[in-house]
């Protein structure tokens, strides 16, 4: 019997209703703007993080800050996860 493998690039998700990296990466970081507006008490990222048994860290906040700026220049949120894979922080957040 012969095996058969498909290759499926990334954009094939789109069909089924699921963002492209760039798309991801738009949400994200619109998300994290609306988390650190200003006179904001946090949003859903914060109110996840708090009900972790770590709770929301400084070391999260900070995290979080640079995924909001690395994601301006990021092509994608592959392309940043990739490039900051040994900051074991941010790619947790």
């Amino acid at each position: 019997m012969k095996r058969t493998v498909f290759v499926v690039g990334a954009g094939a998700s789109v069909d089924f209703g699921l963002p492209l990296g760039s798309e991801l990466a738009e949400r994200i970081r619109d998300g994290l703007d609306k988390e650190f507006a200003a006179g904001s008490n946090g949003g859903p990222i914060r109110e996840a993080l708090t009900r972790t048994t770590s709770g929301f860290t400084g070391e999260h906040y900070n995290a979080a800050a640079e995924i909001r700026g690395g994601l301006l220049l990021a092509p994608s949120i592959d392309f940043f996860l990739q490039s900051h894979g040994d900051r074991p922080r941010v790619v947790e957040m």
